[in-house]
């Protein structure tokens, strides 16, 4: 009886060994446990980043771009704003030339005033602009100041040769504007000296044959 019960024992103790074995053989190979390179990495938090010496840097790259930005937009509009100002001036040079060799109509003459006020209009634009520019200047050159106390000397040696490129392209543009405009001041001196001829030559002819007439 009490072999029995010992066999018993024994041949349950097998089953539950064999079950349990083929329970774990089973959970092994369908689970998969994370591998070390698929294990997720948590990076520790740099306490660098969150340095008020980090922030400045930071700050003084943005100010750096803003800057640049400025000062590349400011100069696009000086550019474009002088080469229509030129455009004009030249128009309005032809048409004066046009007075001089022979007579022209009303229409003519509306064109000529259309372009002086259009001419107007784009030198207060422009000066408008150069006023623009050179407080841009005085504020990229703050940033390039606070770059260097920054420790960023590279950034800052960029942001100078950008605005002396900016300035030196700006004082070429209006060279250029000044020497049409010395050409149109002598044209316009010409005209003024060949009409004091021709108005008094006008009216003595004038003269002449209202005493034929009487």
């Amino acid at each position: 009886m009490a072999f029995r019960q010992c066999l018993r024992m024994i041949r349950k103790n097998m089953i539950s060994t064999v079950i349990g074995a083929s329970i774990f053989t089973s959970f092994n190979e369908k689970t998969e446990f994370p591998k070390s390179d698929n294990k997720l990495k948590f990076e520790p938090i740099n306490i660098e980043k969150l340095s008020f010496d980090y922030m400045i840097k930071q700050s003084t790259i943005d100010s750096v771009n803003s800057a640049t930005q400025v000062i590349t937009v400011t100069y696009s509009a000086i550019e474009s704003t002088c080469n229509e100002y030129r455009q004009i001036l030249s128009s309005l040079m032809h048409l004066m030339e046009d007075t001089q060799l022979y007579e022209v109509s009303d229409e003519h003459r509306d064109t000529m005033i259309a372009l002086r006020s259009e001419l107007q209009t784009k030198k207060k634009l422009l000066n408008q602009l150069i006023g623009y520019m050179e407080n841009a200047q005085r504020m990229a050159e703050s940033v390039t100041s606070l770059g260097y106390l920054s420790g960023m000397d590279s950034l800052s040696i960029s942001l100078c040769e950008r605005i002396d490129d900016a300035v030196r392209h700006k004082d070429h543009q209006l060279q250029e504007n000044i020497k049409l405009e010395k050409q149109y001041y002598l044209l316009e001196e010409q005209i003024i000296k060949n009409e004091a001829h021709t108005v008094p030559e006008k009216l003595e002819n004038n003269n002449n044959v209202d005493v034929n007439d009487d």
